[in-house]
């Protein structure tokens, strides 16, 4: 997704980096940092500073409505459930749900 047309379009448009580390890896991090403050502002908007959430949306606006057409939701406990292969010895994690798509972390 970082390095879509769709993605380099909306870092032109918004013309700014949410931080220093997402600007300094643009490929890499600004997603992540434009996900987490994305999810923050729908779900929680409540919990972050006034001042703070008029920052995010003046910008990363254009990236906001990118993902707004995500469909991403958090994964509550009865959608998916983590679990451990002991063959492998590896336990995964649900992390987000984005359409009908699940991505999960492995440690």
């Amino acid at each position: 997704m970082a390095n879509s047309p769709q993605w380099l379009n909306t870092q032109s448009l918004d013309g700014a980096f949410i931080s220093t580390y997402a600007r300094d890896n643009p490929t890499r991090e600004d997603v992540a940092e434009s996900c987490l403050l994305h999810f923050g502002l729908r779900n929680n908007p409540d919990r972050i500073f006034t001042r703070n959430l008029a920052l995010i949306e003046s910008t990363i606006a254009n990236r906001l409505a990118v993902l707004d057409t995500m469909a991403i939701k958090a994964i509550v406990e009865s959608d998916r459930h983590s679990w451990f292969d002991p063959n492998a010895q590896l336990l995964q994690l649900p992390a987000v749900k984005v359409g009908d798509v699940y991505y999960k972390l492995t440690l």
